[in-house]
């Protein structure tokens, strides 16, 4: 049978032990002191990270701190009430340090100290507890632009985009350029905005995020940079003709420019008619320039031009120009005619030269033997479509073949016909005709007389056969 008694000091267990003879009973009594009078003071535990939010892999540093207690102490620490203890734990006095490692549901953390007082070890109460959570590491975001070619020309809207793999928590990110950063500053969503104004606009531009876990602020690494180039817009191109007025004879050439001012970058030039590109297979095309060798009817209409370049694998198209209007005129080729194919020696002749389209002519030329300068030019009477030409005095040098032409005002130009069918004439010496008409004439007399004179003798000879003979 035990019996237990305790004081302030000390506890007495007696023992009734039984002997033999149950009339003597012996007790024999055993103290079992302890040292209760000494009461310590409870630690503290606190951790170098305020929040107990530690990022995978960083260095955790618990501290158990005691006030008012100044003999030597020795220092333990408990994991969920269990003596925390592992190769890797640095232990300095009343601290330890380890790395985080993953934990579902967090780590929590307490710890004690025990002193020795008379050779007997006096142990304190444990701490109060602290938790430690550990996250995953940021991952490193991605950046990408709306434009993935990174070139913008002013006046355009630069869209970046901040990307993140695999991290559903609530972010909020930034953008910076060359290190700065750039408005917006802080955003809920993962893409940012800014108008391009200019060249100031250009470099390079990275991003990031933030968390927020228990009040502590993670930022993750800033991703890789992206270039954005900027470049100046296009102008509007002016197109030109050759011919100012834009009209143009059947088979005459078109030549037609596409200019751009103040580009010296490299460009591809397009031409329309009517809003429809022209194949470059069917046309004449050499740089800005368009060349039609050898125009028709259909060749009329309203002509523009736009142009490309290209920066970093990126198109810019110009707008199109402003429109020139080609206008084809067709002029039928003329008629002649003369009042005598042979002219007399220094005496006239008459050519008509005849218009027989709708557009009034406005001169008449008339050619021989198709020289390149006319022999005679006559304006066009107004409502006639005709025009007469006399040449004076013929000689032999005026021989040959006869050719005209007109020309007509169209849209300001003048424009000339093709060379009429030609008309030759020859000429008859003059002299040789007054001396045959006369031995003709002679010629003629003689005869006459030769007649009268073989009459008469026929009518003597008839009277004298019809008189009475003498008697």
């Amino acid at each position: 049978m035990v019996l237990e008694s305790s004081t302030h000091c000390h506890k007495v267990m007696c023992l009734l032990l039984n002997r033999r003879d149950r009339n003597n009973l012996e007790v024999a009594c055993v103290v079992q002191w302890t040292v209760s009078q000494y009461s310590l003071s409870k630690p503290v535990i606190t951790l170098d990270q305020r929040t107990g939010v530690y990022v995978l892999g960083e260095m955790v540093t618990i501290t158990c701190s005691v006030t008012g207690e100044n003999r030597s102490k020795t220092f333990y620490f408990y994991r969920w009430h269990q003596v925390f203890s592992h190769p890797q734990i640095i232990t300095r006095k009343n601290v330890i340090i380890f790395h985080a490692t993953a934990v579902k549901n967090g780590d929590q953390f307490s710890c004690k100290y025990y002193v020795t007082v008379k050779g007997r070890r006096v142990d304190s109460l444990e701490s109060q507890h602290v938790m430690v959570t550990i996250t995953e590491p940021l991952g490193k975001p991605v950046i990408t632009l709306d434009q993935s070619t990174g070139v913008y020309v002013v006046g355009e809207e630069v869209t970046l985009i901040c990307t993140v793999w695999g991290d559903d928590r609530e972010k909020t990110f930034n953008f910076s350029k060359a290190d700065a950063w750039q408005h917006p500053r802080q955003l809920d969503m993962n893409s940012g905005t800014f108008p391009v104004r200019g060249r100031s606009n250009e470099g390079r531009y990275q991003c990031q995020y933030k968390i927020s876990i228990r009040g502590r602020h993670l930022t993750s690494p800033k991703s890789e940079a992206l270039t954005v180039t900027i470049t100046d817009p296009l102008t509007i191109p002016v197109i030109s003709l050759d011919q100012t007025t834009g009209v143009y004879a059947v088979g005459e050439t078109i030549t037609m420019t596409c200019t751009v001012t103040g580009d010296n970058r490299e460009k591809m030039f397009y031409f329309y008619k009517v809003s429809q590109r022209l194949d470059t297979r069917q046309i004449t095309s050499k740089a800005n320039m368009l060349t039609f060798p050898n125009t028709s009817l259909n060749h009329g209409g309203q002509y523009q031009c736009k142009y490309k370049i290209t920066v970093q694998s990126r198109q810019f198209s110009s707008k199109k120009s402003e429109a020139a209007t080609v206008t084809i005129a067709e002029l039928p080729e003329p008629f002649i005619s003369v009042d005598s194919s042979a002219v007399v020696l220094r005496g006239a002749v008459t050519f008509n030269c005849t218009n027989p389209g709708d557009i009034p002519a406005i001169a008449f030329y008339l050619h021989r033997q198709g020289d390149a300068t006319h022999c005679d030019v006559m304006s066009a009477a107004a409502g006639v479509n005709s025009a007469t030409f006399t040449i004076w005095k013929i000689d032999r040098s005026k021989i040959g073949n006869y050719t005209c032409r007109y020309e007509a005002l169209i849209t300001g130009r003048n424009l000339s016909s093709a060379l009429s069918d030609p008309v030759h004439i020859t000429v008859t010496e003059q002299e040789h005709v007054p001396m045959a008409v006369c031995i003709g004439f002679a010629m003629g007399v003689i005869l006459l007389l030769a007649l009268l004179g073989v009459c008469l003798w026929r009518k003597v000879s008839a009277s004298a056969r019809h008189q009475p003979s003498p008697e």
